[in-house]
């Protein structure tokens, strides 16, 4: 049996086409850095997106300077909150897009 570059290619292509087409992605991020009214960065806060459509609810916790990332999100209108003992609540309405 005679083995080629063009038959190995024909046998190996088909086994990677699954896995470039489940590379593709329908979700969302939202990513940020929580400060207050003088621009100091707030670490620990809580941070939450809520989808309005279904009610589903991610929460995420800043890090110590103040970042912080909710991925892999269905795209849709969601209320983003943040939240930290002493603090006023931040509440804002975003709509999110496939791969934003």
């Amino acid at each position: 049996m005679k083995f080629n570059f063009r038959t190995l290619i024909l046998v190996v292509l088909p086994l990677l086409l699954p896995a470039a087409v489940t590379a593709q992605t329908n979700r969302a991020s939202v990513r940020g850095t929580v400060h207050d009214a003088q621009q100091a960065v707030i670490p620990e806060a809580k941070v939450s997106a809520t989808n309005t459509a279904t009610g589903e609810r991610r929460t995420v916790t800043a890090d110590s300077e103040g970042n912080y990332a909710i991925t892999s999100l269905p795209a849709g209108s969601y209320e983003l909150n943040a939240e930290y003992p002493n603090f006023q609540k931040f509440s804002q309405l975003i709509e999110l897009h496939v791969n934003q």
